[in-house]
Formats: structure tokens, C-alpha cells, sequence
């Protein structure tokens, strides 16, 4: 059912019934588990941040703009909780993969990059779109429903976020 809905209208529906939230729960799970995977490497420890992370949209909802794509306040709130998550157990540094197509001109094995703080520098349209296509593989046409943007201004848009973060990794 949750496919036969779109984000503004399950948002609404679980306002207005919250056992409903099952649906944004079984449609998000698997990209907030896989994020924080991706930064964990733990997967107790994913399992349990997916939990608080769903937890706190839970929480929130009321707060989404239903103006625009959920995806984006739902990476916002994961891309947060795994931070503090980190910080918290002061285990590891922000460990994102690297993106492949960002190469710096620089020896690379003389500098380590904190690719990391280079994406914190990005707004949150910016962000998004690089994690979706880079670490969740989601095709320019997906990204484009979610965004509510044409295909081409996906492309675009994952273009100039790439120069911007190659300007960014190279001032760091």
C-alpha cells in the first residue's frame, strides 16, 4: 500500500492515524539501515539507530513540510542521528565511502580527505542528491521523483554538487 501513496499523502494519513506509520517504516527502513551501515559498520549498532531514527521522525512528523520531498527531512534526520550516534561513542571518525568519481589531483596517499566534513558543507538538496545516486544507487530518474526536479536537473544538479565537493576536498 505504502507504494500506491505518495510521501504528502502517507505523511497526512499518519497524522491522522498513527498505526499507519508501519507504511513509512517498511518504505524508508532499508535506506536508513543502509546509511547507517555505511557509517557504523556495526550492524547491532544500525539496527538500533535505525530504530531511534524512526523513533524520532515518529516523534516529529508533525514538524515535515509536507511542501516538500520527505526523502530529504529523512536523510536530514539520519545524516544528524548517525553524527551525534559517533560522537557520542567517540569510536571512529565520520567514515563515509569515497565517492569514486572525485579524485584530487593531489597524492592521495600523502592526504587523507574527511569527505565527511566535505559533505556537511553541502546544502540539503546538495546532500541528498549525492547520497541517493553514490551510496544508495538510486538512478537520476528516481532521484528526480523524489526532488520533485526533471531527470535532466538531477544530472545537473549531481554535476555541480561533484565540482563543488572536489573544491572542498581540495581546500581541506
Amino acid at each position: 500500500m505504502a507504494d500506491n501513496l505518495i510521501d504528502k499523502d502517507l505523511v497526512l494519513l499518519i497524522l491522522k492515524d498513527t498505526s499507519q506509520f508501519s507504511l513509512l517504516t517498511e518504505k524508508y527502513k532499508n535506506l536508513i539501515f543502509r546509511y547507517c551501515m555505511s557509517s557504523i559498520e556495526n550492524e547491532a549498532s544500525a539496527e538500533e539507530l535505525t530504530q531511534e531514527i524512526f523513533f524520532k521522525i515518529f516523534k516529529n512528523l508533525n514538524q515535515f513540510n509536507t511542501d516538500s520531498p520527505i526523502i530529504n527531512w529523512i536523510i536530514t534526520i539520519t545524516r544528524n542521528e548517525v553524527i551525534n550516534f559517533i560522537k557520542k561513542k567517540s569510536t571512529a571518525k565520520l567514515a563515509l565511502k569515497e565517492i569514486s568519481i572525485i579524485k584530487s589531483n593531489k597524492n592521495e596517499s600523502s592526504h587523507q580527505w574527511d569527505l565527511g566534513l566535505a559533505l556537511d558543507q553541502l546544502d540539503e538538496r546538495e546532500y541528498t542528491s549525492i547520497t541517493l545516486r553514490y551510496f544508495e544507487n538510486y538512478s537520476c530518474n528516481q532521484i528526480s521523483q523524489l526532488l520533485n526536479i526533471t531527470p535532466n536537473a538531477v544530472s545537473v544538479l549531481l554535476y555541480k554538487t561533484k565540482s563543488k565537493l572536489k573544491t572542498i576536498l581540495q581546500e581541506l
